[in-house]
């Protein structure tokens, strides 16, 4: 795990600086989306659980769910490059348990750089370096240009 100095302060609110800066491009995608899309059918959250009727379901950086299904939709993990192998899995892991879930991604924040993985019929496949959904219409790594993370 990378090295951090706390000049923010933020072992006073008991989160890393590395996980802070996770959680920041969490919220940025959320912002983004938001405002490209004011109407949409589906809900954008941060650190939400994957399936809204089950409060212990593993809790991914952002979710996005439809207005009437309580189980995400797409999902995002957000990891430094040292855990992105394992992160890659967990997102492949989270299609496999929830066939509600159309695509997740994975994003190394060190590195910039995206995996996307897919549901087709009963398949999962990954997709090196997309950043782009075809299910929200959104390309989760414009929405990050803007922002210094």
């Amino acid at each position: 795990m990378r090295k951090y100095h706390d000049k923010e302060g933020l072992a006073k609110i008991g989160m890393s600086a590395e996980k802070f800066n996770q959680s920041q491009a969490g919220i940025y995608i959320l912002i983004e989306f938001t405002k490209e899309y004011d109407i949409y059918p589906v809900q954008a959250m941060v650190r939400q659980v994957i399936d809204k009727k089950n409060l212990n379901a593993v809790q991914p950086d952002v979710c996005f769910y439809e207005e009437d299904n309580p189980v995400a939709v797409v999902v995002i993990e957000i990891e430094d490059h040292e855990n992105f192998s394992k992160c890659k899995k967990t997102v492949k892991q989270h299609l496999t348990e929830y066939p509600d879930i159309k695509e997740g991604f994975a994003f190394n924040i060190d590195k910039k750089e995206w995996v996307r993985y897919a549901r087709e019929g009963k398949k999962i496949t990954e997709y090196e370096g997309e950043s782009y959904s075809e299910y929200l219409d959104a390309d989760f790594e414009t929405y990050l240009e803007n922002y210094d993370i």
